[in-house]
């Protein structure tokens, strides 16, 4: 059987969303801000603005990804699906990250659903998915807010 996982994080910023949602796209930055991100690039460029269509090049670690921008709306929405390796173990790996306009800035909300391929780590991967995104979240906010200054 196996056991799907999904998390939720919402994060506060003081950014406006189109600075948000840039320094998002700003793939190749990555490394400079984002934990446990180091490298990031496209493989395959897509649309401008939203990337959609496109493939980035994500390196983890030894581990790298490729992740295919499936949806976008600048400066509100981006979602993608990625191809892990075969040793990962998860599987039919999906982000959603909307950012919502607050008379203060914006409310990033980051959602990720997947499937577990080992039985019996979903517990531990769930709680590692949470910390992990919830870091990505706060650190995303951070930035474009060092950025907008």
């Amino acid at each position: 059987m196996v056991r799907a996982l999904s998390c939720r994080v919402e994060q506060l910023s003081a950014a406006k969303p189109a600075v948000v949602y840039d320094v998002l796209m700003d793939f190749e930055r990555w490394s400079d801000w984002m934990p446990t991100v180091s490298a990031a690039s496209w493989e395959l460029e897509g649309a401008p603005d939203t990337g959609v269509g496109g493939i980035r090049r994500v390196r983890v670690g030894l581990t790298v990804t490729h992740d295919r921008i499936v949806e976008g709306t600048r400066p509100h929405h981006h979602a993608y699906a990625v191809a892990l390796p075969w040793y990962s173990p998860l599987k039919d790996y999906r982000g959603d990250v909307r950012i919502e306009d607050l008379p203060s800035g914006c409310l990033i909300v980051w959602a990720t659903t997947c499937a577990v391929r080992i039985p019996g780590f979903g517990k531990f991967l769930q709680s590692t998915l949470h910390t992990t995104y919830t870091r990505l979240a706060a650190a995303l906010a951070q930035e474009a807010e060092r950025t907008a200054l």
